[in-house]
């Protein structure tokens, strides 16, 4: 399906299971590529349009990933309590780190104390294919879910089919998220990050040796943790080594040098 965007043609191709899509934006014929500015502009005029349209109960949110971690550039709604300038979600950040071919369509997670979202997470290209930003809507469901229960209480079991890790077959270029994290702010995040690349490796710090520091180091470096100020030193105390040691790692990982300064920070 190709819709016009203002000066922009926005093309979505939906997978055969409904969950997985593609999105391109490109110029329209005989006209120059744009800038990925441009694009990221032409869907940020978008955003307060489609939450009118869709309830109070929406957030529709975009992500510049060029300004990761702090990639927010445009929000309507309150759903999650975020604000322009805040960082991207893991699931997100995942979808980036794995270079995902597809976006998310309608999957289902929670807030931190257990209300159900519904979730979409759209990827956008500029006109070369290169990933350049993300359109989020986030659907806060919990009234609809009391009205099920209350259904259910009447009329017997009727639950709703929601997309879960295994509505997806295990060939699918993308995996269905169990949940998502929105963080406030970065030092959320990059906390939620390393407790996640802890738990990974199935061992109590203390009881961890080179290869699951090393490891943990390698998903954070991959994750794009290191490009915010200050997480070396966060990283070195949860792992309880030497700042030394993380830059070490890194190396060994052929990894490019953290960021010592910037806008963004962890601390």
């Amino acid at each position: 399906m190709t819709v016009a965007l203002g000066d922009w043609e926005v093309t979505v191709g939906m997978g055969r299971d409904n969950q997985r899509s593609r999105t391109t934006v490109a110029a329209p014929a005989g006209r120059p590529p744009g800038t990925q500015h441009e694009v990221i502009q032409a869907f940020s005029r978008f955003v307060p349009l489609l939450q009118a349209a869709l309830g109070v109960r929406v957030e529709v949110v975009l992500h510049d990933l060029r300004l990761l971690p702090n990639s927010i550039v445009a929000i309507s709604g309150d759903v999650t309590g975020r604000r322009i300038g805040g960082p991207a979600t893991d699931v997100l950040l995942d979808l980036v780190r794995e270079g995902s071919e597809s976006s998310l369509i309608s999957y289902r997670t929670e807030y931190p104390e257990g209300r159900p979202l519904r979730s979409s997470t759209l990827l956008i290209r500029d006109g070369t294919g290169a990933i350049i930003g993300a359109l989020c809507i986030n659907a806060d469901i919990s009234d609809w879910v009391q009205v099920r229960d209350v259904v259910e209480s009447l009329l017997g079991d009727t639950r709703a089919r929601w997309p879960s890790p295994q509505a997806v077959p295990p060939s699918a270029a993308v995996r269905m998220p169990a949940g998502e994290r929105f963080a406030t702010n970065v030092s959320d995040l990059a906390s939620y990050l390393v407790e996640r690349a802890i738990a990974d490796q199935g061992v109590p710090v203390d009881l961890m040796r080179k290869e699951h520091k090393l490891r943990a180091v390698r998903t954070l470096e991959r994750e794009g943790l290191f490009e915010i100020r200050d997480a070396v030193p966060m990283v070195a105390r949860s792992l309880r080594v030497s700042r030394f040691t993380i830059y070490n790692y890194l190396k060994e990982l052929g990894a490019a040098p953290p960021r010592t300064g910037g806008r963004a920070s962890a601390g």
